[in-house]
């Protein structure tokens, strides 16, 4: 699993299907995050949360689109199993979100930001973690495993992403980034919600893995 991990990374960034959404990440980080220094916290996670949602997605329906059917076909027969593909897609996608996400905790420390706390970072890290995870998820079941033409699968994933970014109330996403907008210290409840949040999203991704799996194992 480890070498098919390594392998699946080494794709990526050959490839360098990674660089449109991490620049896109970085330049809204640029945006949202200038004043981290000096403002409150907190906030700067919500709008960074929906644009890591936006990303992760990209970026996971980007890598899946890598290999053509053929050479997947290999790869799978190379590793005895199909399901691995998919959970090293997702590793590798996590890790990459995961890295970004460390830019945007470490910033405000960076800066001097001396109001900054322990619950602020870990909420924002959290936060960050639950938009990677469902982003992921839309990647993979609107990604070429599941809807074979580009500009479907295109407009099936813009459509989840204005709904779970923009239906007031839909967890996980929508709500948690309208409680970090307004809330300009973290407190433990607002903590514990995002980790409920995460929760979910994490939940969302493996009932999508599977989805996208059962999918693509009956159209090979």
């Amino acid at each position: 699993m480890i070498a098919l991990v390594r392998y699946t990374a080494a794709v990526m960034f050959h490839s360098q299907r990674y660089l449109p959404p991490a620049l896109v990440f970085i330049a809204c980080m640029a945006l949202f995050a200038n004043d981290a220094g000096a403002q409150p916290v907190v906030p700067i996670f919500a709008p960074m949360t929906a644009v890591a949602v936006v990303c992760s997605a990209w970026s996971t329906a980007a890598l899946i689109a890598v290999e053509d059917p053929v050479q997947r076909a290999i790869t799978a027969v190379n590793t005895g199993r199909s399901w691995a593909l998919l959970v090293a897609v997702v590793v590798v996608v996590l890790l990459t979100s995961a890295v970004l996400a460390g830019l945007v905790v470490v910033l405000p420390g960076v800066l001097g930001n001396d109001r900054v706390t322990a619950l602020d970072l870990a909420t924002g890290a959290l936060a960050l973690l639950a938009a990677a995870c469902l982003g992921t998820a839309i990647g993979m079941v609107t990604s070429r495993l599941v809807i074979r033409r580009p500009g479907w699968s295109l407009l099936a994933a813009l459509l989840l992403l204005v709904v779970v970014l923009l239906t007031r109330g839909l967890p996980p996403i929508n709500p948690l980034v309208l409680l970090l907008a307004r809330t300009e210290s973290a407190t433990a409840g607002v903590l514990a919600t995002t980790a409920w949040s995460a929760v979910v999203a994490v939940v969302v991704l493996l009932l999508c893995a599977v989805v996208t799996q059962v999918v693509a194992t009956r159209r090979d």
